[in-house]
């Protein structure tokens, strides 16, 4: 951490004390630079029974067991904003997700080698300092995937593709993307 005029912190600090640290100052969340590391679906976790249990958390609690769970996350990189300032965070659960253009996200890479069975790429993401599984396309989502390169929104890609939403959702949460507005 280092204050506005780049004096570093030369402490530890933990996702619930990160949080309480972002509050006391007025401050809110917005999001990780990198969220997957700090997503249980975006991990191991995502292959045990644990999964749905954890997702029934809240969101910072969930962050904060799987920063547990990994065990090596020793520097927090976010994005926050002043507490009197509207949120910019996306909302999945209305349409707004609907009006997004999605882009790739600097970093991310497509493999079409050693691949399993029924994938026609796997889409990594070099700028993870912790290791995130890669996200595999087949051929339901390559029509979805190409749809970055059109430059529409998800709300026309939706038209054409009823998983658009879910597709990029899980491209979002692994980093392969951001948005800009329409």
């Amino acid at each position: 951490m280092a204050d506005l005029l780049l004096h570093p912190q030369d402490r530890a600090y933990t996702v619930p004390q990160l949080m309480d640290w972002l509050s006391d100052c007025g401050m809110v969340f917005e999001r990780w630079l990198m969220q997957a590391p700090y997503l249980p679906q975006c991990c191991p976790l995502a292959q045990t029974p644990h999964l749905a249990k954890l997702q029934t958390l809240p969101i910072n609690e969930q962050y904060a067991a799987v920063e547990l769970f990994r065990g090596n996350i020793h520097m927090h990189t976010f994005i926050a904003s002043a507490g009197d300032k509207p949120q910019t965070q996306i909302s999945w659960s209305t349409d707004q997700w609907q009006e997004l253009v999605p882009l790739r996200t600097r970093g991310m890479s497509v493999q079409t080698e050693q691949l399993p069975q029924g994938a026609l790429a796997a889409l990594s993401q070099s700028g993870h300092l912790f290791p995130v599984p890669g996200v595999l396309l087949n051929e339901q989502n390559i029509p979805m995937y190409q749809g970055i390169e059109q430059g529409v929104t998800l709300g026309e890609l939706s038209k054409k593709h009823p998983q658009t939403k879910d597709f990029f959702k899980m491209l979002w949460d692994f980093d392969q993307i951001h948005f800009r507005k329409a």
